[in-house]
């Protein structure tokens, strides 16, 4: 277990995002199929226009067509509506970090999360907004501290654990600056153009530290 924040361990979140009978389940009723789905686009909607610790029950209720019975069979309140909708998209980025970091290094893998944020877009406007999550960001960029920092060993680094943990650290914080500022400019470069531009700037970080490393 490699704590990254407060009573928080990036391999017990791995583990809950992939087992949580809340994320990613397969749901065989229209119904339920069809209250989530409204349930999602009335949240957003509504996050548009104010975070979500302004948002009521009752106004959520209103936007998406259904009463509050019906809401608390689900949810207990609108933040857990809001988890339950960022765990499904970082799960996804999970499951992409599996795939990638390994074979095709650090510069592909961010490619391919940004092409997913753009795939996702409209979700991502809102959730990478000033009225979403802060904590949001952070949680995707660190799905990834445990991959990235395997690969750095792998390709040679002697760097103690604390080390390659304060440098994922602080790399990654500028990466979410950049991350943000690139959705406030409603995506205004390619997700092949960011990486390489956050690719190079991390590779002239780490370079000191790992001659071997392929960003």
């Amino acid at each position: 277990c490699i704590p990254f924040a407060k009573q928080f361990c990036y391999t017990d979140y791995r583990k809950s995002l992939r087992l949580s009978p809340g994320v990613m389940t397969m749901k065989t009723d229209r119904r339920v199929i069809k209250t989530e789905k409204a349930l999602e686009t009335a949240l957003l909607k509504l996050m548009r226009g104010k975070p979500i610790e302004q948002i009521t029950t009752t106004e959520l209720c209103r936007e998406a067509g259904i009463n509050r019975n019906t809401f608390y069979a689900h949810y207990p309140n609108p933040m857990n509506l809001l988890e339950r909708i960022e765990d499904e998209f970082i799960r996804l980025v999970v499951d992409l970090i599996d795939d990638t970091v390994q074979a095709n290094g650090y510069s592909m893998l961010l490619q391919r999360v940004f092409e997913l944020i753009i795939e996702h877009k409209a979700l991502s406007l809102v959730l990478l907004s000033r009225n979403g999550d802060p904590n949001y960001l952070r949680r995707i960029i660190e799905t990834a501290r445990v991959p990235v920092i395997n690969y750095w060993r792998e390709l040679g680094t002697n760097l103690p654990q604390e080390d390659l943990d304060t440098l994922f650290t602080f790399l990654s914080h500028g990466s979410k600056q950049v991350i943000l500022l690139w959705t406030e400019n409603g995506f205004d470069k390619t997700p092949a153009a960011l990486a390489k531009e956050i690719g190079a700037i991390i590779g002239n970080a780490v370079s000191h530290f790992l001659p071997q490393t392929k960003i």
